[in-house]
């Protein structure tokens, strides 16, 4: 092999290796998983259509314990959980989010 190639190869693997820690990291966001599906909920106010909302799915572990306050946090808010004297914070942003009470803490 030559040193051309074996630079190229190693060069596209680096770019492959960091474009998907790129995606993984962009997954996660303050102990929360942040789905790429997006939620849609169906609506009526007595009227004949129907109106549809699109939400941004956000997973926390139920071992985080009890939502117990909401603050604001720059372009969006800040949910606070609270479990057995241990308080965690998980960021949202400005768009429709649905939060789901899914997956597990790891220890």
């Amino acid at each position: 092999m030559t040193k051309i190639r074996r630079g190229l190869l190693i060069g596209l693997f680096l770019v492959a290796c960091t474009a998907a820690i790129g995606w993984i990291s962009g997954k996660v966001d303050s102990g929360a998983f942040v789905s790429s599906e997006l939620y849609q909920e169906e609506m009526s106010f007595e009227n004949p259509q129907s109106e549809f909302q699109q939400r941004q799915q956000i997973f926390v572990p139920p071992e985080y314990g009890n939502l117990f306050a909401v603050t604001s946090g720059g372009r969006g808010a800040v949910l606070w959980f609270v479990q057995g004297g241990v308080i965690r914070n998980v960021r949202v942003g400005e768009d429709a989010v649905i939060v789901q009470r899914r997956g597990r803490l790891i220890k």
